[in-house]
């Protein structure tokens, strides 16, 4: 199961696919950071297993940024980021498997990373490669 996302209320994550071409990571990066940082994305990331991992892509990464004590100081903020798909099985609150799930992972500048469903994105989440090294401990 996907965490909630807290600290940002998001507006549409475009994949525009035309951001700066040197912001998307390799595949083999785009593994690492996500072996990484998984437990930022998935609930019980050490439940993950029958992984799968598409290609990155360049994206934009959008979100709204509360900048005042009020709802109306709401400021969109873009950045270039690098995508990438990954479909995989994980426990779900109650402990239960919960079936393959696609998410699309969005890997900012920065280096953090935030999952959002990827049952929209599906035409990007095609041609999926084995992503053994996620699951487990």
């Amino acid at each position: 199961m996907i965490k909630p996302l807290l600290a940002m209320v998001f507006s549409g994550m475009a994949l525009l696919g035309v951001a700066e071409a040197a912001e998307r990571l390799t595949l083999d990066q785009a593994k690492q950071t996500i072996k990484t940082q998984r437990s930022a994305i998935w609930r019980d990331h050490y439940s993950l297993r029958d992984a799968k991992i598409g290609e990155p892509f360049a994206c934009s990464y959008d979100a709204m940024v509360q900048t005042g004590p009020t709802l109306a100081n709401l400021q969109k903020v873009s950045e270039p980021a690098t995508c990438v798909c990954v479909e995989a099985d994980a426990k779900n609150g109650m402990g239960g498997y919960a079936g393959l799930q696609s998410v699309m992972v969005y890997i900012r500048r920065s280096g953090a990373v935030e999952g959002v469903d990827g049952s929209r994105f599906r035409d990007r989440c095609t041609r999926l490669k084995p992503f053994p090294e996620l699951g487990g401990k």
